[in-house]
């Protein structure tokens, strides 16, 4: 896939209007990292692909301000009125500190579920339903796929009598070997903790848990039981 760019612009009493136009090529996936420079214009690229991902991307919780064309333009306009003497440079920059300090101020309004989308992610195994890469989120571990619906959530109600919470150790072994040990798993009825494997399947989409109890473990309890004897 190729990315070409060409600028489309005109002069309309004294104020510069146009834009960049990104023209796509290609029909292979579009993949990879981009760097920007310092520039503003230099990040139309990177809205362009945003467009055009299917994952989460950061304009998504930018303000609007930030998103609107016409702030490119009005910049353009400002940086014209400067070359011809019509305004000093001084003012310019202090209308680009007034706006960096709003942004620094808006930051604190993003919430922390939100921040969290784009911090570096390490992924905990692969989807059992469709290969993909799972990750933990707040209250599950969840597929990263936006096709599939596959998800392990954290408190569960099979496990939530036995008070136990499936943590990420715990996940991991359950995507990858389908089973995991457990061994602080509580029965109501015996008013006693007990261990067992938490084993794990899937059907259409849906996660199905159930209990193993090894037989090499209850024959070693049965050894103890008749050396006590």
């Amino acid at each position: 896939m190729k990315m070409e760019s060409a600028w489309i612009g005109r002069r309309k009493k004294g104020m510069v209007i146009g834009m960049e136009q990104y023209i796509i090529k290609g029909g292979a996936p579009l993949k990879g990292e981009v760097t920007i420079s310092g520039a503003k214009n230099a990040a139309l690229g990177i809205l362009a692909a945003a467009v055009m991902s299917d994952d989460d991307v950061l304009i998504e919780i930018l303000p609007d301000y930030l998103k609107s064309a016409s702030m490119t333009a009005e910049w353009e306009n400002q940086l014209l009125e400067m070359e011809h003497g019509k305004i000093q440079s001084e003012q310019f920059l202090t209308g680009i500190r007034n706006l960096i300090t709003m942004m620094l101020n808006g930051c604190d309004q993003i919430s922390e579920d939100e921040s969290g989308r784009f911090q570096s992610r390490e992924s905990i195994g692969t989807c059992p339903v469709c290969g993909s890469l799972v990750y933990e989120g707040k209250k599950n571990f969840y597929c990263s796929s936006r096709e599939c619906n596959f998800a392990l959530w954290k408190e569960t109600r099979y496990l939530q009598s036995m008070r136990k919470t499936i943590d990420k150790k715990m996940a991991a072994e359950l995507l990858k070997n389908g089973s995991t040990h457990i061994k602080d798993l509580y029965s109501a009825k015996k008013d006693r903790y007990f261990e067992a494997d938490l084993l794990m399947k899937t059907e259409d989409g849906k996660v199905i848990f159930s209990l193993s109890f090894p037989k090499n473990k209850t024959n070693r309890s049965n050894k103890k039981t008749k050396k006590r004897a």
